[in-house]
This record gives structure tokens, C-alpha cells and sequence, in this order.
């Protein structure tokens, strides 16, 4: 969580998509020689230091490698930071914030290091130069907690800007998810498995929301008040938004421009922020969504899911009843095909082609009509699914939440088709978006009418 109350909307600048950052990929002379972990002194007031370059990190807590660790983790998260946000990494040779880990509280309010006028907060605070945060039982998110709360530091102190709390917040969960593996930090990362960060939970928050049906538009999530941010839950979507803004081939370059200073309300900065998104057009933003909503899990590849909104190419005309033709990759999320059906009448849908799937274990090869030894959402694995999504004309009280790409048919082999409504036909194979894009190979759709 964060003090500042000033709220902004950025101009355009240039960006880019990226959906982890690694330094040593970008700043190799940053890490030419092994990073040491500070050796902590001990004040006389009983408390620990631990200096970095960027950060003084102040604690009660008994020394130990993962505390030793947290300057470490922190210098490495500033380049990466001036990366994301495109800020000259030169000017922050002497940047440096002061953060206070807690295990008991009252120690750091009786030792002057807590403020009395620090209003009530769930895990973390900042303000000015300084951050809190609480002790955690996972060496993981007791990591995802500073950097949390030091890119607040960040953005508040390098780029003088804010936002509301949706966004904020956000963009802190975005760039506090991490990995951390052979002393390398990898920052906006969307963890493989759930095992890889203990007490994070952010998943498992949105999961259950959709199988209960409490989902939230996206627009809702937008409208988050200060007061959500005292449970999980308003991190958990503030979270969500950020990830699927910044990762959107159609939206993240407007997402990346929003943390440039200009003070605004918060409803204007709402305003303006989704303006800007409908303006990208190609799309409903509320209906990728949803999908995303559907599909969302450790490993997800969120731009590889992506809507495809227009056809990779056009439908083969095969002239008189034979209909048309087109290629599916089995790669790629939802795809259009640009074949338009009408309502009410009857359509043979015939596939073809095989593929291999999964080959990073034991590789599977796969027809359109899947494999029925495994299963995904309840259909065979790598089964072809399908559905017709009505156009805006003619979608009439069409909503986010009732799109037909949330409930597709299994088209399989072989399938008489006859829509409700007339629109295109959408296709994608049954598989988790984490695990295509290794995929080979290719499906060919034919669909012909049948009266």
C-alpha cells in the first residue's frame, strides 16, 4: 500500500511488451561478479542493518542467509524497474529507500522506527523514502512484500506519479511477482506452479471467484475503493488487471503509458484510462476479459491467448456447397476464421490434420478430436472447440459475462452445426495456454452448408 492521494493519467510515450525482465540479459556488467549479501550489524538499540546500495534494510529478526539476501534482491529489482518504466538507469546511482521488516510491532513503535501517524495496513506501507512491511513464514513472499512495496518507492520518488488504487496496487503486485533462482531476479513473472510462491494466493482468489460466480467486469475492478485494499481480495484483482493490460498485444501499449505525472481525479484518470483503451478498437476488452478470467492459472501465457480478433488470413472459397476452408494453429488462443454463418441454419464442420502437443514431456500427437486418455476442462486434450460469436450489430444484449467464446462446443472430427445466432466462427484447440507454444503442426477447418 501507498500514501501519496495524487492521481494521474500519462501521455503517450514509446513502449514495448515484455513479460519478464532479466538482469542479466540486460544489464550484463551488473552482474559480471557474483552479488554479495550485506553482513548485518547490530545497532545499539537492538535492531539489525543490513545496507545495499539502494536500500537500508532495518529489522528485529535474528539474522539468517534469506534476510541477507533481501538487499540483494533489491538492488538487482532497481534496474529493472528503470527498464520497465523507462527511466535512465545513470540517474539512480545514489536513489535509496530505507525499509523496516517487522516481527513484532511494537518493537519498531517503541524504538521510534514506526510513525504514530502510519494509518492501519494489512502487510505493507510507504511513504516518502521509507517502507514497512510485516515478517512472512515464506522466504518468497517476505520478497514479494519489499519489492512491492519498492516499486511504490519507485514510482512515487523517481517518476513522481500515482494513480488509484487499482493501479497502484497493480502495478506493484505486477512488478513484486518474481523469481528468484540462482541468485538472479526475474520481475514480472507468472509462476509456473503454485509451490513456486507460497502465501502469494492471488490465483487461487480469482479461480474461485469465477467457479462461484463473483467474478467482476473489468470496469469494476477499475472502481476498487481504498478500503478493499485491507483484504487480499483487492490485491488479488488489482493484480489481475495489471497482468492482463500489461501483457495484451492490443492494450499494453496504452497500459504502459499511464505512469507519467498528470493529477487527476480518480474518476477522471478512470475515465481517461478506458477511453484510451476503447480507442485501440479490434476488440472487446471486457470480453477478452472474461476469457482471461477463465483461463487464468500458474503457467498461463496471457499474450499467447490473446484473442485473435481477425483472421490470420482469409477463407478459402471451395465454390458451390463445398463452403470454405481455413487453418487453425494449435498454438494460438481463440482465432477468427472470417467464416460468417447464419442463424438457424445447418452447417457440416469437418477437421483435419494432426499436431503435437505437450512436448515438454512425453509428446502427444493429437487429431481434432483430442486425446481422450487426458483431459482439460473436461474435454479430451487437445480436442477442437469452436463457437459463434455473434458481431456487435448483431449481438443485441450480448454482455462480457455471456460471451459464447466462455462456452464453446466441441467440434472435434466431425459436427452439425446450427447456431442460434448468426455471427463468425471462432475456433482454438482444448489445451491450457501455458502449455502451446510448443505445439506442431496444423488443423484444417471446413465448414459447408447443409441445406
Amino acid at each position: 500500500m501507498n500514501s501519496s492521494a495524487r492521481l494521474i493519467l500519462g501521455a503517450a510515450r514509446p513502449t514495448w511488451s515484455i513479460c519478464a525482465l532479466t538482469l542479466c540479459l540486460l544489464f550484463p556488467c551488473a552482474n559480471c561478479q557474483e552479488a554479495h549479501a550485506a553482513e548485518p550489524t547490530r545497532a545499539a538499540d537492538g535492531f539489525w542493518h543490513y545496507e545495499g546500495k539502494h536500500l537500508t534494510l532495518i529489522t528485529d529478526i535474528e539474522p539468517h542467509p534469506a534476510l541477507a539476501e533481501l538487499t540483494v534482491v533489491f538492488d538487482q529489482a532497481v534496474p529493472l524497474w528503470a527498464e520497465y518504466f523507462q527511466v535512465d538507469v545513470a540517474t539512480l546511482r545514489n536513489w535509496h529507500l530505507t525499509g523496516h521488516l517487522m516481527s513484532v510491532e511494537a518493537r519498531f513503535r517503541n524504538g521510534g522506527y514506526l510513525p504514530d501517524d502510519l494509518p492501519p495496513f494489512l502487510h505493507g506501507y510507504q511513504r516518502g523514502t521509507e517502507f514497512w512491511f510485516r515478517e512472512q513464514a515464506s522466504d518468497y513472499y517476505r520478497r514479494h512484500l519489499m519489492l512491492h512495496e519498492g516499486t511504490h518507492g519507485f514510482m512515487h520518488q523517481v517518476l513522481h506519479s500515482q494513480g488509484p488504487g487499482w493501479y497502484m496496487e497493480g502495478v506493484a503486485e505486477l512488478l513484486a511477482t518474481h523469481e528468484w533462482a540462482d541468485r538472479q531476479l526475474r520481475l514480472n513473472h507468472l509462476p509456473e506452479r503454485k509451490e513456486l510462491v507460497p502465501d502469494w494466493g492471488r490465483i487461487r482468489i480469482l479461480r474461485d471467484a469465477y467457479a462461484s460466480g463473483k467474478t467482476r467486469t473489468l470496469r469494476e475492478v477499475m472502481a476498487t475503493t481504498t478500503r478493499e485494499f485491507q483484504a487480499v481480495e483487492g490485491y488479488a484483482w488489482s493484480w489481475a488487471a495489471a497482468a492482463f493490460l500489461d501483457a495484451q498485444p492490443q492494450w499494453s501499449a496504452v497500459f504502459r503509458t499511464w505512469s507519467d505525472p498528470r493529477v487527476l481525479s480518480r474518476d477522471a484518470f478512470n475515465e481517461q484510462a478506458w477511453a484510451a483503451l476503447q480507442a485501440v478498437g479490434g476488440g472487446s476488452i471486457e470480453e477478452a476479459w472474461q476469457i482471461f478470467l477463465q483461463q487464468v492459472d500458474y503457467g498461463y501465457d496471457i499474450a499467447a491467448d490473446a484473442i485473435q480478433y481477425q483472421p490470420s488470413a482469409p477463407p478459402r472459397n471451395l465454390g458451390g456447397n463445398l463452403g470454405w476452408q481455413v487453418d487453425v494453429d494449435p498454438r494460438a488462443g481463440w482465432q477468427a476464421t472470417g467464416i460468417l454463418l447464419d442463424a438457424n441454419r445447418s452447417y457440416h464442420v469437418t477437421t483435419t490434420g494432426r499436431y503435437q502437443i505437450m512436448a515438454g514431456e512425453r509428446p502427444w500427437h493429437s487429431e481434432a478430436g483430442g486425446i481422450t486418455l487426458r483431459y482439460c476442462d473436461g474435454r479430451p486434450l487437445g480436442a477442437l472447440l469452436g463457437a459463434v460469436r455473434p458481431s456487435a450489430a448483431a449481438s443485441g444484449v450480448e454482455t462480457p459475462a455471456s460471451s459464447a467464446l466462455l462456452s464453446p462446443i466441441e467440434l472435434g472430427t466431425e459436427y452439425q452445426l446450427e447456431p442460434s445466432r448468426s455471427g463468425e466462427l471462432f475456433v482454438r484447440i482444448n489445451e491450457r495456454a501455458g502449455q502451446r507454444s510448443d505445439n506442431v503442426g496444423q488443423l484444417t477447418v471446413q465448414v459447408a452448408p447443409s441445406n
